[in-house]
């Protein structure tokens, strides 16, 4: 019996309506890349099987001399490319110890796929030529302002202009005393030291993604530019540290940071961390730093207040003669300012955070010193004659996880220190510090309880990372909270694809914030494309990261962008 013409047609109508896809789905353009490494005859085949007909295959080559699409031709399957190595080697960028690579593919249904990937092989050469460091320059006023590309100064270059402008603004004030020339701020991308430098009418400020001291670019700035406006009071070598150092303090406010500056010096007076004024004055350079800036700047802001800035701009020409001008010698002048520090009340409190202070900054001093020692040196004042070492130093900070993991305790110690309102603050503040004492002390010593949790959410920071960089979208998932955000989940994942093959993807961690079960990361992402014509609009966006702990895993649930103006305030 011969089916019903008619009916034929309809049941083909409805089997096509009800399932489309057994007629027109196909599964996602996939494919997979290799590379022939043949040394004998100095080349790289590149191949890739795709498993659906293409419309257009590019590649793209990640060596120095590289980085720009190669239109493949589609005439054979697997697809190939022979890159020919010159006989020396094929250069790599700078930083890069594998050869990475990318496929741009786009099938006849017009899906695209962009498959990243790397090689290692011993054709290719590491580019270990030192690093130049390239300083751009902004004029703003009486001053200037230098910094290096794929910075966050860089970055943020129109807000530092105004906040050194309202911080250089605030030490002129104070001091009733104007640039007598030009001052020029070098914006160096990391840590060194204590965040300061001054030679002169050079400044060298740190102004890093990872800032850990507890400093703001503000109060660097204020400080140091103190010492260049009263760089010509007067013989500086031979007023001593006690005077030059406090002055710089009583124009910022505090050390390096804002302070009732007084009530600090009045805790610190009536404790066991005193350190008597003859001692400051005799051997200043070799005592406890935050204690002799305190007390110094204390001292100074009394002889201010007591006979004013002219008879202090007299005694900075004339260090020895404090009885022609104060009518006091220094023994009767240092007795008349304790006695009005004793007069003021101080608490436990007040007893406790300093105790925490110094406790931080010389434990920030001997992590730099075991973790970071390019933290440990300071820059001179001509970059142009800085060697291989310092401009190595001063480009970058280390970068391990164990620096990533450190830097956000110290951080998140001296927040809870310096903002403390309550006993609990200072002591969380004191459990992040014993956690950074003891691993510092023992690198090796298993992590404890709090220093675990920041390093798992290191760790799924750097999953990511990886996942990013790879493309590898599985590695992507499993960091993100999909139980609870699935929603997030798959628009991120979606801008995530649509963004470029990357040679360097970085989400630098900034900022954390611990809260039974939660967590606030901001974190800075930085990248560079594998093409190297393209150009990111929003290179170094910060990002602040809701993470969530689920079956005892940290999983990013949601972020957000953040202005780095935020990140600058206290």
């Amino acid at each position: 019996m011969r089916p019903h013409p008619v009916l034929s047609a309809l049941l083909l109508l409805l089997v096509t309506a009800c399932a489309p896809s057994l007629f027109t789905s196909r599964p996602p353009l996939a494919a997979q890349a290799s590379v022939a490494d043949d040394p004998a005859q100095h080349s790289l085949r590149f191949v890739l099987a795709a498993d659906a007909p293409l419309a257009r295959a590019q590649l793209i080559i990640g060596s120095q001399d590289g980085r720009a699409p190669i239109d493949v031709p589609l005439n054979a399957q697997p697809l190939a490319y022979t890159l020919h190595v010159p006989d020396e080697g094929l250069l790599l960028p700078p930083g890069e110890s594998v050869l990475r690579y990318a496929w741009l593919l786009r099938s006849i249904d017009g899906e695209t796929l962009t498959l990243a990937q790397s090689t290692t092989s011993p054709q290719l050469l590491r580019n270990d030529a030192p690093p130049v460091l390239q300083w751009h320059e902004t004029q703003v006023n009486n001053f200037s302002l230098r910094y290096l590309d794929d910075t966050a100064a860089a970055r943020d270059i129109d807000l530092v202009k105004q906040t050194a402008t309202d911080a250089l603004t605030r030490s002129t004030l104070a001091l009733d005393w104007s640039p007598r020339k030009p001052l020029v701020i070098y914006l160096v991308p990391r840590i060194f030291w204590q965040g300061g430098a001054d030679f002169d009418n050079t400044i060298f400020i740190s102004y890093a993604e990872r800032e850990y001291t507890g400093v703001t670019l503000a109060d660097y700035i204020a400080h140091e530019g103190a010492h260049a406006l009263t760089s010509d009071w007067g013989n500086l070598g031979a007023a001593g540290g006690m005077l030059a150092e406090g002055i710089a303090v009583y124009a910022t406010g505090g050390h390096y940071q804002p302070d009732v500056l007084d009530q600090s010096a009045a805790t610190l007076v009536q404790s066991p961390l005193f350190i008597p004024p003859s001692i400051l004055r005799r051997d200043f350079a070799n005592q406890q730093h935050e204690i002799a800036y305190t007390e110094s700047g204390s001292f100074v802001r009394y002889l201010i207040d007591r006979s004013g800035l002219d008879k202090f701009h007299a005694l900075m020409r004339r260090p020895t003669d404090w009885q022609a001008i104060y009518g006091k010698d220094f023994e009767g002048l240092t007795q008349d300012w304790l006695a009005t520090l004793r007069q003021l009340s101080d608490t436990n409190a007040d007893l406790s955070r300093w105790q925490l202070k110094i406790r931080f900054y010389t434990l920030l001093r001997t992590y730099e010193e075991r973790f970071d020692p390019g933290a440990r040196r300071l820059p001179s004042q001509d970059p142009s004659k800085w060697d291989v070492a310092l401009r190595q130093a001063m480009r970058a900070p280390a970068d391990s996880e164990d620096n990533r993991v450190l830097e956000l305790m110290l951080q998140m110690a001296i927040r809870s220190i310096e903002n403390s309102r309550s006993p609990q603050q200072l002591d969380l503040g004191e459990r992040y510090l014993a956690d950074v004492e003891r691993k510092v002390q023992t690198p090796a010593a298993p992590d404890d309880d709090l220093m675990a949790e920041v390093r798992a959410i290191v760790k799924v920071l750097e999953q990511q990372e990886q996942g990013l960089l790879y493309r590898d979208w599985r590695t992507v998932e499993q960091t993100l909270d999909g139980a609870s955000t699935p929603q997030f989940n798959a628009q991120f994942i979606a801008q995530t694809k649509s963004q470029p093959a990357w040679l360097h993807f970085a989400e630098t961690p900034v900022q954390l914030s611990l809260s039974a079960g939660e967590a606030w990361l901001t974190v800075a992402q930085w990248a560079e494309p594998l093409d190297a014509h393209q150009a990111v609009d929003d290179n170094g966006q910060r990002w602040v990261m809701a993470l969530n702990k689920r079956d005892g895993q940290w999983l990013i649930a949601g972020r957000f962008p953040v202005s780095p103006a935020v990140l600058m305030a206290r």
